[in-house]
C-alpha cells in the first residue's frame, strides 16, 4: 500500500490594519508534525511542510473575521439586547476562494475565531472561539489559534471525511438506555443494542459505542480517569439485559482526544481505509494526484482475459485493484475481481461472485472494500446490489434494493460523501424513454437504501443512421450530479442534478451544448469543479466538451473543446484531477488511447498523447486504478473478457520542457489564471458553513 505525502500549507491572518494576529508560527506547525503523522499512520500518509513555501500571512479582515454584524449596538458600544443579523458568507467565501490557489495542498487557516455570545444579563456580544472545524466537503481546515496538535488531527480527520465517533443527546446512564431501548423495538437485535451509540457505525464499522464523557461525569467519574467502562442496564419488560459503555478514548474523531492520559491519539483500520478511499476515489484526490502535463507517454501493462461476456463494466475498488461488473454466457451477472500489481505490469484475476440473469450492468466503487452493481432484471426492472472486496479479491453478496419500474438502460455512480453518511446514484431511462435519477443511502455493513429521485424528459431515442448513446452520470461539486445524453431534439445536453441537506434531488439545470445528432456519449468528472463529455459528433468523429460547474455544483457552463478523428465507439476516465484519457474504436474496431489535459476551470482541452494498440472490441469500460494508472476492460474481437492496465511516464523523466511544449502551455493561459509571486512560492513554486469541530 503506498505511503501518500500530503503538502500542507498554512495561511495565517489578521486584520487589515494587523489587529487580532493569528499567534501562529511556522516553528510551531513543524513542531506538529511527528504527531500528525503518528496520528494518521494507520491511513499510511505523511505531512510534509515547508516552513519558508508553506507558511502564508495575509493581513485581511475579509479573511480573519467570522462575521461583520449588519447591526449597530444598542446596549453600550459593543452589545445588542438581541441576537444580531450578521454577515458570514463573504468571509466564509473569500477563505474558500484563497484555499482553492492551492489544489494540491491541505490548506489550514488559523485565526482568532470570533462567535456571538450572551451575558448573564440577556445581551449579545462578541468573543472569542476556540476549536476547529471543518468537513468532508470543505476547501480548507479551519483552525483557532488556542489549538494543538491533535485538534489539528481531529479536523484534518473531518477533512478526510472521518465523522465523530460518538452519538449525541446522552448525558447519564437513563439517556443511553432509552436510545438503545428504542433502536431494539424498532426491530433491531438485542445482542446490538450498542450499536444505538455508535455514532459513525454508517461509515465505518471497527470504532465502539460512544457517548462523549458528560456520561461518566454523571457518575461521578473522571472523563480521563482510570474507569474507562459504564454498565447500562435496559429494562425491555421481560428481561434487564446488562451493556457495557467502553468508549475508546484513544481515537481522535472522539471528544476523548484530549484524554492524555489513555494513551497515544490514533485512528482505526477502517478510519484508515476511508481516508484512503477520499483521497484514491473522490474529492481529495487532487491531495495525491499526478499533474497535468503535455510531457506523459501511454504505456501498456500487463493483461489478462475471461470467458465469455456480452456486456463489461468497471469501476475502481481502491489503489490497484479494480472491479468488473459483466453478463457472462449464461446470461448472468458476474462480479470479477482484478489486481493491477507492479507498477501497472501484472494484471492477476482474483475472486468472482455470480447473480441472476440480467440484462444491463453498471458498476461504482463506493469505498471501504465495497461495490455497488446497478443492473436491468430479466423482469425489466432495476436492482441494486452490494458486494464486499475481501482483502485476498474474493467477492460476496450482501445486501440489495430494487425499484419497481420498467426500464431499458442504466448507468450509475458514487454522490454526496458526508462525513457521516455516504451515497451513490443511478440513472436509468425507463420505458416510455424519460430520464430518471435516484440517489441511495449506502452503510458500512452493505445495507442500501433509496433516498429520492427526479426525473427529466425523454432522452437517447433511437434515430436512424446515429448510433444510440447508453446512459451516464457523474459525481460534481460538493453534492451535484451530471447526466450526459442525446434529447428530444437530437442535441448533446447535460442535465445537472442536486441533492440537498435534506436528501431531496432536484433537476436544477439542463443545458445544451448545440451539438446536433451526437452518436455515442461518455462523460466523467475531471475535478470537483469540471465534468467532461467525450462523445461521437454528426460527422462521426471524436469530440470532447468540458463543463465548468461554479457555486460548488450548483451551476453547470460549457466551455472548452477539442476534437480528433473518426471513431464508432467512446469511453473515457480522469486521471488526475486535470486530466482524462479517452478510448475509442477505430477502423478494424481497434483502441486507441489519447490523453488531454484539461485547464484548471475546463476554458481549454488539449491533446498531450496518444497510444495505438491492436485490441479489437466489442464493448468497453475504462477506470483510473492509480495516480498513473488506467484500465481498460473489453469484450474482445472473440467476445471474450481482456483486462489490460496502462501507465503513464514523463517522455523526460529528468529533465525540462522543450520550447514548443512551453509554447503551448503559454498560448492556453488566461490571464485571470496568472497568480501573484507570493501565492506562486507559498504553491511550491509550481507554474501555473464552516463545518464539523
Amino acid at each position: 500500500m503506498a505511503n501518500y505525502k500530503i503538502r500542507l500549507q498554512i495561511i495565517a491572518t489578521a486584520n487589515d490594519d494587523g489587529s487580532d494576529a493569528a499567534n501562529i508560527t511556522s516553528n510551531t506547525i513543524t513542531g506538529y508534525l511527528p504527531l500528525l503523522n503518528q496520528i494518521m499512520s494507520p491511513a499510511q500518509i505523511e505531512f510534509v511542510f515547508d516552513p519558508v513555501n508553506d507558511f502564508l500571512k495575509i493581513n485581511s479582515t475579509l479573511l480573519n473575521r467570522d462575521f461583520t454584524p449588519l447591526e449597530k449596538p444598542n446596549v453600550g458600544t459593543d452589545k445588542w439586547d438581541h441576537e444580531p443579523e450578521v454577515d458570514s458568507d463573504s468571509h466564509s467565501a473569500a477563505r474558500t476562494s484563497i484555499a482553492m490557489q492551492f489544489r494540491k495542498k491541505l490548506v489550514v487557516i488559523y485565526r482568532k475565531r470570533k462567535k456571538l455570545d450572551k451575558d448573564d444579563d440577556g445581551n449579545w456580544y462578541i468573543t472569542n472561539k476556540g476549536g476547529g472545524s471543518s468537513s468532508a466537503g470543505s476547501y480548507f481546515v479551519n483552525m483557532s489559534t488556542s489549538s494543538n496538535a491533535i485538534d489539528l488531527g481531529h479536523e484534518i480527520g473531518h477533512y478526510l471525511h472521518l465523522p465523530h465517533t460518538f452519538t449525541e443527546g446522552v448525558a447519564d446512564v437513563h439517556d443511553a438506555a432509552a436510545k438503545i431501548k428504542a433502536y431494539v423495538d424498532d426491530g433491531n437485535s438485542k445482542d446490538d443494542g450498542l450499536n444505538a451509540l455508535d455514532g459513525d457505525r454508517a461509515v465505518v464499522l471497527d470504532t465502539p459505542a460512544d457517548c462523549k464523557g458528560a456520561i461518566f461525569e454523571s457518575e461521578g467519574l473522571t472523563v480521563c480517569g482510570p474507569v474507562g467502562e459504564i454498565l447500562v442496564p435496559v429494562n425491555f419488560g421481560n428481561e434487564i439485559k446488562l451493556y457495557t459503555l467502553a468508549p475508546d478514548r484513544n481515537l481522535v474523531m472522539s471528544y476523548f482526544k484530549g484524554c492524555s492520559e489513555t494513551g497515544d491519539k490514533t485512528i482505526s483500520p477502517q478510519q484508515a481505509r476511508r481516508i484512503r478511499d477520499g483521497l484514491e476515489m473522490r474529492n481529495r484526490h487532487d491531495l495525491i494526484s499526478i499533474a497535468p502535463s503535455l510531457n506523459y507517454v501511454i504505456h501498456r501493462g500487463g493483461s489478462a482475459t475471461g470467458g465469455a461476456v456480452s456486456d463489461i463494466k468497471a469501476a475502481q475498488v481502491r489503489a490497484g485493484r479494480i472491479a468488473t461488473a459483466v453478463i457472462d454466457s449464461e446470461g448472468n451477472l458476474k462480479v470479477i475481481v482484478w489486481d493491477i500489481e507492479d507498477g501497472g505490469k501484472k494484471v492477476r484475476r482474483k475472486g468472482s461472485a455470480s447473480a441472476g440473469g440480467v440484462q444491463k450492468v453498471s458498476i461504482t466503487g463506493i469505498g471501504l472494500n465495497l461495490v455497488a452493481t446497478s443492473v436491468i432484471t430479466s423482469g425489466k426492472k432495476l436492482k441494486v446490489i452490494i458486494w464486499k472486496i475481501r482483502e485476498n479479491g474474493d467477492v460476496e453478496r450482501l445486501n440489495d434494493a430494487d425499484v419497481n419500474e420498467e426500464v431499458n438502460d442504466v448507468a450509475c455512480c458514487i454522490s454526496r460523501y458526508n462525513m457521516g453518511a455516504n451515497y451513490m446514484a443511478t440513472a436509468v431511462r425507463l420505458k416510455n424513454g424519460s430520464l430518471k435519477v435516484h440517489v441511495w443511502k449506502t452503510y458500512a455493513d452493505g445495507r442500501v437504501a433509496l433516498s429520492d429521485s427526479a426525473d427529466a424528459g425523454k432522452v437517447n431515442v433511437p434515430k436512424s443512421g446515429i448510433a444510440t448513446p447508453e446512459l451516464n452520470i457523474s459525481w460534481i461539486g460538493a453534492s451535484s450530479l451530471a447526466t450526459f445524453v442525446r434529447d428530444e431534439d437530437n442535441s448533446l445536453r447535460t442535465v445537472l442534478w442536486y441533492f440537498d441537506e435534506d436528501n431531496k434531488l432536484h433537476k436544477i439545470q439542463s443545458t445544451s451544448a448545440e451539438e446536433s445528432s451526437p452518436g455515442v456519449i461518455a462523460g466523467c468528472n475531471v475535478s470537483r469543479e469540471v465534468a467532461l463529455t467525450a462523445f461521437q459528433d454528426s460527422s462521426k468523429n471524436l469530440r470532447l466538451r468540458a463543463a465548468g460547474t461554479p457555486f460548488d455544483g450548483k451551476f453547470i457552463e460549457h466551455r472548452g473543446v477539442s476534437s480528433a478523428g473518426s471513431i464508432s465507439d467512446v469511453a473515457v476516465c480522469a486521471m488526475g484531477t486535470e486530466m482524462a484519457v479517452t478510448g475509442v474504436k477505430i477502423s478494424g474496431e481497434k483502441l486507441k488511447l489519447i490523453l488531454w489535459n484539461v485547464t484548471r476551470y475546463g476554458g481549454n482541452i488539449a491533446r498531450a498523447a496518444d497510444k495505438s494498440a491492436n485490441d479489437v472490441f466489442s464493448k468497453l469500460s475504462m477506470c483510473p486504478v492509480n495516480t498513473n494508472q488506467f484500465v481498460t476492460a473489453m469484450s474482445d474481437g472473440s467476445g471474450n473478457i481482456k483486462i489490460v492496465a496502462w501507465y503513464l511516464l514523463g517522455a523526460l523523466v529528468s529533465g525540462k520542457l522543450s520550447k514548443d511544449v512551453i509554447s503551448v502551455l503559454l498560448s492556453k493561459a488566461k490571464p485571470e489564471r496568472i497568480i501573484s509571486r507570493k501565492i506562486n512560492a507559498a504553491m511550491g513554486g509550481a507554474c501555473g458553513v464552516e463545518f464539523g469541530n
